[in-house]
């Protein structure tokens, strides 16, 4: 192997490496083992097994020992990190919706740590979250991760000197999971309104009534029979979600 193969195969690691450790679904609660055996396996199934464009001009060994080389290294971080970032911006619709209406019952007095972020959140949190990585591996959403992958290989190729990435995409799909996070929390915030408004009626209309000892019962059972009620309207919306990181352009390499 010359001096261009292995800094082939430095560069293809290191892309592949800051990839997997931003993704949220193994950035949070993977051991760092895990991580780098993943980031290993992924570099043979791509070294080996895949046809990538490759420009080696700038693959050599002067290069491994300049600023050219620090350049390529910088490089694969940016889009591996990059790539991951925008992963990430499925979690989004799932936290904010669950933040929003914790703060309408009280839920988000204790922190707990996620089970697919680093960032501590309520039980709803965690609830939200952990459904959103259900849906997100039920409608094969890790074999979207491994396309994307691949795709940033064929839009960005290694050794190429090209620093351009589509942040209008990335703006758009932050657009759509705020508003997906609005469309997820907006029915079941609805109810609790509505609860808090009769509660509220009771309170003036009975004020023997100790209403607001049953009032935390009440807004938990609204709570579930809501999620129950709205789980068909936010599995669409994951659905969307994804099917929308599918075909951005960046993702979609034919």
């Amino acid at each position: 192997m010359n001096s261009a193969e292995i800094l082939l195969v430095v560069l293809l690691f290191i892309r592949c490496a800051a990839f997997v450790a931003a993704m949220p679904l193994y950035a949070a609660r993977v051991p760092v083992s895990v991580r780098v055996g993943l980031a290993i396996y992924l570099l043979f199934f791509f070294y080996n097994t895949t046809q990538i464009p490759i420009q080696r001009g700038h693959l050599s060994i002067d290069s491994m020992i300049s600023l050219t080389g620090l350049y390529l290294v910088v490089r694969e971080i940016f889009f591996g990190t990059a790539m991951a970032v925008i992963f990430n911006l499925w979690l989004i619709p799932a936290r904010l919706a669950a933040e929003f209406i914790s703060f309408q019952i009280g839920l988000n007095a204790a922190a707990l740590p996620g089970p697919a972020s680093a960032e501590g959140g309520g039980v709803l949190v965690s609830l939200f979250e952990s459904m959103a990585a259900i849906i997100f591996l039920i409608l094969d959403g890790h074999h979207i991760v491994l396309h994307s992958l691949y795709s940033s290989f064929i839009h960005f190729p290694i050794g190429s000197f090209m620093f351009f990435y589509p942040h209008n995409t990335m703006i758009e799909y932050l657009e759509i999971s705020y508003q997906n996070a609005i469309n997820i929390s907006a029915p079941i915030s609805a109810m609790l309104f509505l609860l808090s408004i009769t509660l509220s009626i009771l309170s003036k209309a009975a004020p023997s009534l100790n209403i607001y000892n049953v009032g935390f019962t009440l807004q938990i059972i609204i709570l579930m029979l809501s999620l129950i009620i709205t789980i068909p309207d936010i599995i669409n919306r994951y659905s969307y979600s994804i099917n929308y990181l599918f075909h951005v352009s960046i993702f979609n390499a034919n």
